[in-house]
């Protein structure tokens, strides 16, 4: 059965580990769509440029929502699949092991 988590699910305590902080990745990416931007609009983004820009942020959060709901249940799909593949192999392997010895009692 499927199970859509929980917005409110409590997380664990992140722990310190060998990978690069977050904020590294982030400001990679900044920089990159920053000049995406720069290449398809001819200059950086700006206040006062015409736009609504409040707008642009919902529209953008909204699409971002969707695909974070997207891949959550993505994930919990493959899970259950897991889990149901799971199942499956160990009643193949009861079925073979009861086989077996249905065999050796037959004699």
């Amino acid at each position: 059965m499927l199970m859509i988590t929980n917005a409110s699910q409590q997380q664990p305590t992140p722990k310190t580990n060998e990978h690069r902080p977050i904020i590294e990745y982030v400001m990679q990416d900044l920089r990159k769509r920053a000049e995406v931007g720069k290449e398809r609009y001819g200059t950086y983004l700006q206040p006062n440029n015409g736009r609504d820009a409040l707008l642009d942020a919902y529209e953008e959060a909204l699409d971002q929502t969707m695909y974070l709901k997207q891949e959550i249940i993505e994930r919990q799909i493959m899970k259950e699949r897991i889990r149901l593949f799971g199942i499956s192999i160990a009643g193949i392997f009861v079925l073979a092991i009861s086989f077996v010895v249905m065999q050796f009692l037959k004699g």
